[in-house]
């Protein structure tokens, strides 16, 4: 899987200054299934790294111009260290621009909330040592979307499925 990120200007025309004619294609970096953008134009991309120095859940981080940042975590790469979540598929920001990921692990009996901060380090305040775990007691817990409100408090809806009945949950 390669994942390819595409910008178009505000008129609908692609935007030439990024990438390569407007695209960047993340062939050996990852799979990635959630972008932010921070205030500062960095481009956060959340899912799975491939890369030589990271094969796991992590973090990306590119500049304005689609080319992989330096200054962010490892070579522009922060792995999140549990190997029992595959892949991270939601993110957020909160107000002063740290970044919320979220993964489950295929079992779907647990998910993981990690924090990093706009250096790519994860933030061990957050959590045990950056990383908040959500264990689900029976059945399968699949989160859907993740979101901060204004007080940057996270808020992470999904469904339960405890036997053939999907119930909706809401955690904040």
């Amino acid at each position: 899987i390669k994942s390819l990120i595409k910008r178009w200007d505000t008129d609908g025309t692609i935007d030439i200054t990024f990438g390569f004619g407007g695209e960047v294609l993340c062939d050996d970096l990852g799979e990635f299934n959630a972008m932010e953008i921070l205030q500062d134009d960095r481009i956060i991309l959340a899912g799975k790294s491939y890369s030589s120095q990271t094969y796991g859940s992590a973090v990306v981080c590119l500049d304005e111009y689609g080319n992989l940042d330096p200054s962010f975590g490892n070579g522009g790469i922060c792995a999140i260290p549990d190997t029992s979540i595959d892949l991270l598929f939601y993110s957020a920001l909160q107000s002063d621009d740290k970044i919320m990921v979220l993964g489950h692990n295929y079992d779907g009996n647990s998910f993981l909330i990690a924090r990093i901060n706009t250096a790519g380090v994860i933030d061990s305040t957050f959590g045990l040592n950056g990383i908040l775990t959500y264990q689900f007691w029976s059945g399968y817990l699949a989160p859907f979307a993740m979101i901060t409100d204004p007080a940057d408090n996270i808020l992470i809806s999904g469904a339960i499925t405890a036997t053939i009945d999907q119930n909706p949950f809401l955690i904040r």
